[in-house]
């Protein structure tokens, strides 16, 4: 007879990040049922199956798989963190894409852009001025003409139709 398998997980917030991003992801497709059949659904489709790989080394990472004698011992031992350091950067994280998806359409994609990657920079630990400076806005100048002139996709502009 095949023993019953009980599952945990190492922490109680290890699919908050994931659970948020799929929720954005399901609201952003049902309130835009023009995606379905644009071109740019391909870059959609590619965006959803990156989704689905992450939240599986997410879950591959913090599922734990446990016999029913491992799992009460667990219980009745270890209490599980309610909010631990790693669940505190997810959320912060969290928060600069959503700011990052705030500004996207005031801002233009390439300033947006430019200042998450400054942000995020920032907040790893980077502290060199000439880093700072061309790292952000070589890679989102990059971006920008990738989207824009290579793959044909339309970008927010903002402050930038003014030059462009």
């Amino acid at each position: 007879m095949e023993k019953k398998r009980y599952f945990r997980l190492k922490t109680r917030t290890s699919l908050l990040v994931p659970s948020l991003v799929w929720i954005f992801t399901a609201a952003y497709v049902a309130g835009s049922r023009r995606v379905l059949w644009s071109d740019g659904f391909l870059a959609m489709r590619v965006c959803l199956v990156l989704l689905i790989l992450s939240t599986g080394m997410v879950l591959k990472n913090e599922l734990v798989i446990m016999t029913r004698e491992e799992y009460f011992k667990w219980k009745e031992e270890e209490k599980m963190p309610v909010f631990t350091e790693k669940a505190r950067k997810n959320l912060i994280m969290f928060g600069m894409l959503a700011l990052y998806m705030i500004v996207l359409n005031p801002l233009g994609f390439a300033p947006a852009t430019a200042a998450f990657i400054l942000a995020v920079m920032c907040w790893l630990g980077v502290r060199k001025p000439g880093v700072l400076i061309i790292v952000p806005v070589l890679t989102s100048g990059i971006l920008f003409y990738l989207f824009k002139y290579v793959l044909y996709i339309r970008l927010p502009l903002g402050l930038l139709k003014y030059i462009l």
